[in-house]
């Protein structure tokens, strides 16, 4: 399957908003380093405490500094009111607040960046799959028309015709042979508009196969002796240049299928 170049660049053009809105969305983290530590408290299930305080009696704190306490979202006790102490009430007017703002625009920055990853994440599904079914679809027309093809009758070139066509296509060239070629090419397309003449491919070792049929051979011939200034007639017979084609080469179609 692949996937055509309109829909990649749709697919590339997701990749461009997301890195210009991601550019957009503030980088933060937690304000550790900004701040002061402060006082040494004792932090239980959410609140910080005096030392003293009756909540704390028979259980096991976590001490940490004031500034990591707050960050770590804990609020002053109810019971033993910290704050009311100077040095944790001082550090908590002085820094509190500032800390909680910074941590309300870290929490609404990763929100924000989780959100943005959502959605480009979600952009670049649906573009993927809107690519897919594209390239599904050109897939399916590729291969009915190969089908189509396959149905219709070949249509074949007369001997007659192929000698009229060159003299045509020789009135029309005066001898040159890339005239010559587009004349008796367009010619040809008349009736067969999918022949496109001797077929090269590549091979192993730098080599290059080209591919003709009794059609193929006849123009080719022809357009050698206008090359060379030689007249048409007699009419090439399409086999004394390639008397060493093999026998396969030699029974090639004339023309492709309409």
């Amino acid at each position: 399957m692949i996937l055509n170049q309109k829909v990649l660049a749709s697919v590339a053009g997701v990749f461009i908003l997301s890195a210009a809105v991601l550019g957009q969305i503030p980088t933060l983290s937690p304000p550790a380093v900004a701040f002061p530590p402060g006082p040494t408290v004792p932090v239980f299930e959410g609140d910080y405490h005096l030392a003293s305080c009756p909540r704390l009696a028979g259980v096991m704190p976590q001490f940490m500094t004031l500034r990591e306490a707050i960050l770590a979202g804990a609020k002053p006790c109810t019971a033993c009111k910290p704050n009311d102490d100077p040095p944790i009430g001082s550090f908590d007017v002085s820094y509190g607040a500032a800390i909680r703002s910074r941590i309300a625009d870290y929490e609404r920055a990763r929100a924000a960046r989780v959100s943005f990853d959502a959605a480009a994440a979600d952009a670049f599904r649906v573009a993927t799959e809107a690519a897919e079914a594209e390239s599904h679809l050109a897939d399916e027309a590729r291969a009915a028309e190969r089908r189509r093809k396959e149905a219709e009758p070949l249509i074949r070139v007369t001997a007659a015709q192929a000698v009229a066509m060159i003299r045509v296509a020789a009135k029309l060239a005066s001898n040159d042979a890339d005239s010559f070629e587009r004349a008796f090419l367009d010619s040809v397309a008349k009736i067969a508009p999918d022949y496109r003449g001797p077929q090269f491919m590549d091979a192993p070792d730098g080599l290059t196969i080209m591919v003709l049929g009794p059609l193929a051979m006849f123009y080719s011939e022809a357009r050698e002796r206008v090359r060379k200034f030689e007249p048409l007639s007699p009419p090439p017979s399409g086999r004394r240049r390639f008397a060493s084609s093999s026998a396969r080469a030699r029974s090639a179609p004339q023309t492709s299928k309409k």
